[in-house]
């Protein structure tokens, strides 16, 4: 069969379908032969444009993460940095599927991560010291955010507010210690 004359699906389809695949089933439901569909595609076509599945999960959260806006920076770097982490965490509680995607090993790139280790290297942090600060806060951003978006509002769950305010001083702490 020869190639269409037109275009038929491109890198942003791709990525709007396989959102809407991922808010409706998760990692789990996610697959090529499922987003080819929504596509109107065969699979094969999909491969035009990503290597595979990884490629375009990394993707996936890689575009939603690229659009949360980063504060600009302060005069103290860990209230940025802070702030930052707090505007990735809500984007993590509005679209819970990316935190199964980072924990999956996929990484999008969003140049944060990079500027954060900058920043931390010119207040004097030893790259261990800033692996260990890393790890917490993902751990922690990932745990808030996995808690809360599983039983907003059930009882005993305390309210949106109180969860960040407990996240930030969390946050605090750990760049304290």
């Amino acid at each position: 069969m020869a190639r269409p004359k037109t275009v038929l699906i491109d890198r942003g389809m791709i990525i709007r379908e396989s959102i809407k695949l991922l808010e409706k089933g998760g990692l789990d439901g996610f697959n090529l032969r499922a987003l080819a569909t929504r596509l109107s595609a065969h699979p094969s076509s999909i491969y035009h444009y990503y290597d595979g599945r990884a490629a375009i999960l990394s993707a996936v959260a890689g575009s939603i993460l690229r659009d949360v806006p980063v504060p600009p920076m302060q005069d103290d770097w860990r209230d940025w940095a802070v702030d930052t982490t707090m505007a990735y965490w809500r984007a993590l509680l509005e679209r819970p599927f990316i935190i199964a995607i980072l924990l999956a090993g996929y990484e999008p790139a969003t140049g944060v991560r990079s500027q954060l280790g900058t920043t931390m290297t010119e207040a004097g942090i030893s790259p261990r010291r800033q692996g260990e600060i890393l790890h917490a806060w993902e751990g922690c951003v990932f745990g808030f955010a996995q808690v809360y978006s599983a039983n907003p509002g059930a009882e005993g769950v305390e309210s949106l507010d109180d969860v960040a305010e407990t996240l930030r001083r969390t946050l605090r702490f750990i760049l304290n210690d």
